[in-house]
Protein backbone atom coordinates (compact mmCIF):
# COMPACT_ATOMS: atom_id res chain seq x y z
CA UNK A 1 0.00 0.00 0.00
CA UNK A 2 3.15 2.43 0.91
CA UNK A 3 4.44 2.07 -2.66
CA UNK A 4 1.75 2.42 -4.63
CA UNK A 5 0.78 5.91 -2.11
CA UNK A 6 4.44 6.77 -2.92
CA UNK A 7 4.92 6.10 -7.17
CA UNK A 8 1.01 7.85 -7.13
CA UNK A 9 2.95 10.99 -5.31
CA UNK A 10 5.44 11.04 -7.98
CA UNK A 11 3.20 10.64 -11.21
CA UNK A 12 1.57 14.11 -9.57
CA UNK A 13 4.87 15.25 -9.03
CA UNK A 14 6.17 14.81 -12.24
CA UNK A 15 2.67 15.79 -14.23
CA UNK A 16 2.75 18.94 -12.48
CA UNK A 17 5.49 20.46 -13.84
CA UNK A 18 8.05 20.44 -11.23
CA UNK A 19 11.97 20.53 -11.49
CA UNK A 20 14.89 18.72 -9.49
CA UNK A 21 18.06 20.15 -8.90
CA UNK A 22 21.87 18.70 -8.44
CA UNK A 23 20.69 18.32 -4.45
CA UNK A 24 17.90 16.26 -5.96
CA UNK A 25 14.99 18.69 -4.64
CA UNK A 26 12.07 19.46 -5.93
CA UNK A 27 10.93 22.46 -6.91
CA UNK A 28 6.99 23.77 -8.17
CA UNK A 29 7.36 27.25 -9.79
CA UNK A 30 10.01 29.04 -7.62
CA UNK A 31 9.30 27.25 -4.52
CA UNK A 32 11.51 24.07 -2.96
CA UNK A 33 8.36 21.59 -2.15
CA UNK A 34 11.38 19.26 -0.51
CA UNK A 35 13.35 21.46 1.60
CA UNK A 36 12.51 21.37 4.84
CA UNK A 37 13.13 23.72 7.40
CA UNK A 38 13.02 23.69 11.19
CA UNK A 39 9.33 25.31 12.45
CA UNK A 40 10.53 26.76 15.24
CA UNK A 41 13.75 28.16 14.35
CA UNK A 42 13.41 28.39 10.49
CA UNK A 43 16.86 26.58 9.90
CA UNK A 44 17.44 24.29 7.23
CA UNK A 45 17.32 20.87 7.81
CA UNK A 46 18.20 19.31 4.27
CA UNK A 47 20.32 22.14 2.32
CA UNK A 48 22.31 24.72 2.76
CA UNK A 49 20.26 28.43 2.80
CA UNK A 50 22.30 29.95 0.52
CA UNK A 51 23.58 28.25 -1.86
CA UNK A 52 19.61 27.07 -2.26
CA UNK A 53 18.75 30.50 -2.53
CA UNK A 54 21.23 31.48 -5.58
CA UNK A 55 20.37 28.22 -7.51
CA UNK A 56 16.61 28.95 -6.97
CA UNK A 57 17.77 32.79 -8.24
CA UNK A 58 19.82 32.20 -11.23
CA UNK A 59 17.69 29.86 -12.74
CA UNK A 60 14.78 32.02 -11.74
CA UNK A 61 17.25 34.44 -13.97
CA UNK A 62 18.14 32.35 -17.04
CA UNK A 63 14.65 30.87 -17.65
CA UNK A 64 13.46 34.83 -17.68
CA UNK A 65 16.74 35.57 -20.05
CA UNK A 66 15.40 32.48 -22.35
CA UNK A 67 11.76 33.42 -22.20
CA UNK A 68 11.89 37.19 -22.49
CA UNK A 69 11.63 37.83 -27.01
CA UNK A 70 13.03 41.07 -28.54
CA UNK A 71 9.62 43.03 -29.14
CA UNK A 72 10.03 44.48 -32.33
CA UNK A 73 7.94 48.04 -32.03
CA UNK A 74 5.27 48.65 -34.49
CA UNK A 75 6.79 51.07 -37.48
CA UNK A 76 4.81 53.70 -39.74
CA UNK A 77 5.77 53.48 -43.22
CA UNK A 78 4.66 56.24 -45.60
CA UNK A 79 4.65 56.03 -49.61
CA UNK A 80 3.31 58.46 -51.98
CA UNK A 81 3.35 58.55 -56.16
CA UNK A 82 1.20 59.97 -58.99
CA UNK A 83 -0.23 57.86 -61.64
CA UNK A 84 -1.44 59.94 -64.74
CA UNK A 85 -5.57 57.33 -64.35
CA UNK A 86 -8.42 58.79 -63.67
CA UNK A 87 -9.37 58.80 -59.57
CA UNK A 88 -12.17 56.70 -59.90
CA UNK A 89 -10.37 53.77 -61.97
CA UNK A 90 -7.15 54.09 -59.50
CA UNK A 91 -9.68 54.01 -56.64
CA UNK A 92 -11.60 50.83 -57.79
CA UNK A 93 -7.90 48.93 -59.04
CA UNK A 94 -6.34 49.50 -55.56
CA UNK A 95 -9.63 48.77 -54.30
CA UNK A 96 -10.03 45.66 -55.23
CA UNK A 97 -5.76 44.88 -55.25
CA UNK A 98 -5.12 45.71 -51.08
CA UNK A 99 -8.95 44.08 -50.02
CA UNK A 100 -10.34 47.27 -49.00
CA UNK A 101 -13.97 47.64 -48.16
CA UNK A 102 -16.99 49.92 -48.24
CA UNK A 103 -18.69 50.56 -45.46
CA UNK A 104 -21.92 48.04 -46.86
CA UNK A 105 -19.74 45.61 -47.52
CA UNK A 106 -17.96 45.58 -44.09
CA UNK A 107 -21.95 45.85 -42.63
CA UNK A 108 -22.54 42.86 -44.62
CA UNK A 109 -19.69 40.75 -43.79
CA UNK A 110 -19.77 41.72 -39.89
CA UNK A 111 -19.98 38.94 -37.24
CA UNK A 112 -19.16 40.28 -33.91
CA UNK A 113 -18.72 43.95 -35.00
CA UNK A 114 -21.78 46.40 -34.70
CA UNK A 115 -22.23 49.10 -36.74
CA UNK A 116 -21.02 51.56 -33.76
CA UNK A 117 -18.24 50.11 -33.82
CA UNK A 118 -17.33 50.77 -37.17
CA UNK A 119 -17.37 54.48 -36.48
CA UNK A 120 -15.12 54.49 -33.68
CA UNK A 121 -12.74 51.40 -35.55
CA UNK A 122 -9.34 52.24 -35.82
CA UNK A 123 -8.60 49.96 -38.71
CA UNK A 124 -11.34 50.95 -41.00
CA UNK A 125 -12.18 54.02 -42.83
CA UNK A 126 -14.43 54.83 -46.07
CA UNK A 127 -15.13 58.09 -47.21
CA UNK A 128 -15.88 58.96 -51.05
CA UNK A 129 -16.56 61.78 -52.63
CA UNK A 130 -16.06 60.25 -56.18
CA UNK A 131 -14.23 61.68 -59.46
CA UNK A 132 -12.53 63.95 -56.52
CA UNK A 133 -10.86 61.48 -53.71
CA UNK A 134 -11.20 58.55 -51.41
CA UNK A 135 -9.84 57.76 -48.08
CA UNK A 136 -9.49 54.13 -47.69
CA UNK A 137 -8.18 52.13 -44.43
CA UNK A 138 -8.15 47.97 -43.65
CA UNK A 139 -7.10 45.73 -41.73
CA UNK A 140 -5.53 43.40 -45.01
CA UNK A 141 -2.01 40.91 -45.75
CA UNK A 142 0.79 41.64 -47.58
CA UNK A 143 3.02 39.34 -49.12
CA UNK A 144 6.81 40.49 -48.62
CA UNK A 145 10.37 38.78 -49.28
CA UNK A 146 7.90 35.14 -49.40
CA UNK A 147 6.22 36.38 -45.64
CA UNK A 148 2.67 37.22 -45.29
CA UNK A 149 2.55 40.05 -42.77
CA UNK A 150 -1.46 41.24 -41.23
CA UNK A 151 -0.69 45.37 -41.50
CA UNK A 152 -3.24 48.11 -40.97
CA UNK A 153 -3.06 50.20 -44.17
CA UNK A 154 -4.03 53.79 -44.97
CA UNK A 155 -4.71 55.51 -48.52
CA UNK A 156 -5.77 58.57 -49.66
CA UNK A 157 -6.93 58.93 -53.11
CA UNK A 158 -7.31 62.34 -54.66
CA UNK A 159 -7.54 64.29 -58.27
CA UNK A 160 -3.88 66.43 -59.16
CA UNK A 161 -3.05 68.60 -61.33
CA UNK A 162 -0.14 65.95 -61.75
CA UNK A 163 -2.84 63.14 -62.64
CA UNK A 164 -3.98 61.03 -59.46
CA UNK A 165 -1.49 60.94 -56.10
CA UNK A 166 -2.09 57.86 -54.19
CA UNK A 167 -0.68 58.06 -50.40
CA UNK A 168 -0.21 55.29 -48.19
CA UNK A 169 0.45 55.17 -44.85
CA UNK A 170 0.79 51.71 -42.90
CA UNK A 171 2.13 50.07 -39.58
CA UNK A 172 3.69 47.19 -39.37
CA UNK A 173 5.76 44.90 -36.72
CA UNK A 174 9.46 45.32 -38.49
CA UNK A 175 13.02 46.48 -37.81
CA UNK A 176 13.38 50.06 -38.98
CA UNK A 177 16.01 48.91 -41.33
CA UNK A 178 13.28 46.53 -43.33
CA UNK A 179 10.94 49.78 -43.74
CA UNK A 180 12.09 51.13 -47.03
CA UNK A 181 12.35 47.82 -48.88
CA UNK A 182 8.98 46.87 -47.37
CA UNK A 183 7.51 50.45 -48.62
CA UNK A 184 9.24 49.85 -51.88
CA UNK A 185 7.14 46.39 -52.29
CA UNK A 186 3.40 47.87 -51.49
CA UNK A 187 4.64 50.70 -54.25
CA UNK A 188 5.50 48.05 -56.77
CA UNK A 189 2.31 45.84 -55.76
CA UNK A 190 -0.12 48.76 -56.38
CA UNK A 191 1.46 50.00 -59.64
CA UNK A 192 1.02 46.38 -61.47
CA UNK A 193 -2.60 46.46 -59.95
CA UNK A 194 -2.97 49.69 -61.63
CA UNK A 195 -1.48 48.60 -64.73
CA UNK A 196 -3.28 45.49 -65.40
Amino acid sequence: MKNYLLLNLLFIIALSGCATDKAGHIYAGSSCITCLNDPITGDPYNYEKEKEGINLQERYRSGRKANKKKEIKHQEGHIKFYVGKDVDVVYLKLKREFGFKTRKERERGMFYETREWLDVAEEFRYEALPGVSYHLREYTKHLHQGVMHQLTIDLVIEKSEKGTAAAFTYWIQLPPAQLSIFSNSIKKRALKALHK
